[in-house]
């Protein structure tokens, strides 16, 4: 037995099948902004990696210059430091002279 489909039978189905065309279509568009876009989900992540590359290299940055200043603090205040810093620096040392403080 064959069944006929009527006109507007077949008219719903379209529209159905439009209808579902349409919201694929929309919804590929918005999942496309949404993950790939400016703001979407994978450049937060590029940025979130860049952000904990940043704050690594300013821990460093900040160990070096902790380490900076105690150098500073050690050479303002230790004439032991000063004397062997300007032999070695300023080459006032005879190669084989060895630096040695007297109290």
């Amino acid at each position: 037995m064959r069944r006929e489909f009527s006109r507007k039978n077949n008219f719903w189905t379209f529209q159905k099948i439009l209808k579902t065309l349409i919201f694929l279509l929309l919804f590929f568009v918005f999942a496309k902004s949404f993950i790939w876009g400016d703001k979407g989900f994978l450049y937060y992540r590029f940025l979130q990696k860049d952000i904990n590359l940043e704050n690594q290299k300013i821990a460093k940055l900040v160990k070096d210059i902790d380490g900076l200043k105690s150098k500073i603090d050690l050479w303002q205040n230790s004439d032991f430091m000063i004397e062997k810093m300007a032999r070695q620096d300023l080459q006032m040392a005879l190669p084989d002279e060895k630096v040695c403080l007297i109290k």
